[in-house]
């Protein structure tokens, strides 16, 4: 296999020159890994990345079955009174998980893999729904 172009012929010696400065240049580069390596405090340990241990969910006490029915009702008495966004801010203020307790135990059909936004949208109708019909 050739290594340079047919048009120009090195010698011997001109390949082993290019190969001693290649060799030189090697040579000076282990110097400084070399030197480097020195630098290394053999007591302090060295840096790794390490996971970042998973964050657990806070596990907050769920409210029974009576509170919240309770709280069903309470909001539902405030959204009558002219507040819609009371909807909005309950929803934003609980989990998820605590969002799918509450519906359940009103018995909400609404499915918890929704986005918080759509929850308190499909909350917000079924209160306006009850309205409209208790009037």
């Amino acid at each position: 296999m050739e290594w340079h172009r047919k048009d120009t012929k090195m010698t011997n010696a001109q390949i082993i020159k290019n190969i001693r400065k290649k060799l030189n240049k090697i040579s000076g580069l282990l110097s400084e890994i070399d030197e480097e390596f020195k630098k290394i405090d053999p007591e302090k340990p060295l840096a790794t990345k390490r996971k970042q241990p998973r964050r657990l969910k806070k596990q907050i006490p769920m409210p029974s079955l009576e509170e919240f029915k309770q709280i069903y009702m309470e909001l539902y008495s405030q959204f009558t009174k002219n507040n819609p966004g009371v909807v909005e801010e309950f929803v934003k203020a609980h989990t998820k998980d605590y969002l799918n307790a509450f519906c359940k135990a009103n018995s909400l059909p609404i499915k918890a893999k929704e986005s918080k936004g759509k929850i308190a949208k499909q909350i917000g109708q079924w209160f306006a729904q009850k309205k409209a019909i208790t009037k």
